[in-house]
């Protein structure tokens, strides 16, 4: 289904941030399944389209056979496990989430600053994190590993 969602024409690192944007909003869209399937190898048709998808760009984005593998990795694993918790989340029930979320102005505002100074310090801002800003510091620093391997991979000999 999330491959489904990845339109067409797109360059290589739009295709897989859409593909890491589409298998999160199926896992939220499908709490049950995406929560029992992310820690799991299906070999099923949607995975082998997925990792066709994930490595035909990594490719093309000029990473070695070596690298092209070893960031398939890293993203399927970070995405898959990012999904994995935004499903088990989803599955909860409403009430549960509503007192997860006002964690940060409860039971967080009023521990001890002297105990627990670097929470007391951070709180604010991690307060105002939200499931976009998480998902998209994930890719950033997919981003920034990709490029800088990118950058220090010798090219063929036929390219010299």
């Amino acid at each position: 289904m999330a491959v489904e969602r990845v339109p067409d024409g797109l360059g290589p690192r739009e295709v897989l941030q859409e593909l890491a944007r589409s298998l999160v909003g199926v896992f939220e869209a499908h709490p049950y399944v995406g929560a029992a399937v992310a820690c799991r190898t299906t070999c099923g048709p949607g995975e082998f389209a997925a990792m066709e998808m994930m490595l035909a760009a990594l490719e093309e984005i000029g990473l070695d056979e070596g690298g092209v593998a070893r960031y398939q990795r890293m993203l399927a694993d970070t995405v898959l496990a990012y999904a994995g918790m935004r499903a088990g989340y989803a599955a909860l029930p409403q009430e549960v989430r509503a007192a997860d979320e006002h964690a940060w102005a409860g039971a967080y505002a009023t521990i001890s600053p002297e105990r627990y100074p670097a929470i007391t310090t951070h709180l604010p801002h991690l307060a105002a994190q939200d499931d976009e800003a998480v998902f998209q510091t994930l890719m950033e620093a997919f981003w920034l590993a990709v490029d800088a391997t990118a950058r220090t991979t010798p090219k063929d000999d036929a390219d010299a």
